[in-house]
């Protein structure tokens, strides 16, 4: 489900992605790929403009791993600028 989800983040289907990330965490919750799976829903809600969404989901993501939000990915994504205020 995570790379369904992945493909359709890459197809620039952001609906069909999170209705993916949603039977994931349905399934899985908070598995071992939780930090993956969540990075990918705050890629989606920034695409789809949906910031605050993508700020707590960054906050989580510090307490989680830290180490996650140091890729260039994510320092650009439109959660980053927010939180480093």
């Amino acid at each position: 489900l995570l790379q369904q989800a992945m493909r359709f983040y890459e197809a620039g289907d952001d609906s069909g992605a999170l209705s993916a990330l949603d039977r994931w965490d349905a399934q899985f919750g908070s598995g071992g790929l939780h930090v993956e799976a969540r990075t990918l829903r705050l890629l989606v809600f920034c695409r789809l403009g949906r910031q605050r969404e993508a700020v707590a989901i960054w906050r989580e993501l510090e307490q989680l791993d830290a180490r996650a939000l140091k890729t260039p990915r994510l320092e650009q994504s439109c959660a980053a600028p927010e939180v480093q205020r």
